[in-house]
């Protein structure tokens, strides 16, 4: 929401740049959500149409996530980042 409440600000000021560049900018971060999503799906889930390999992957990287602390790191500082993301532009309490 800040994003197109600065779009739309500027475009009333009398600039097009932020409402040309709105999409591209909101779709990187949707983008990272939802690869985020994807890998905590690929990770926490099993799919019968894996083959072996596929499922042995997920399970080293679930290993690497859950037993070592650059992976428990990587996992923390990756969900909070998306959480505080998603506090940041959907909270209908947020002020200012």
């Amino acid at each position: 929401m800040p994003h197109l409440a600065r779009a739309l600000i500027e475009f009333y000021a009398g600039s097009k740049a932020g409402i040309d560049h709105y999409s591209e900018h909101c779709l990187r971060r949707v983008w990272k959500a939802e690869r985020f999503s994807w890998w905590m799906t690929m990770l926490l889930h099993n799919f019968p149409d894996m083959n072996p390999f596929e499922q042995r992957a997920l399970d080293a990287e679930l290993d690497y996530v859950v037993h070592s602390s650059p992976g428990a790191r990587r996992w923390r500082r990756t969900t909070l980042e998306c959480l505080s993301r998603i506090e940041r532009t959907s909270s209908p309490y947020r002020s200012g």
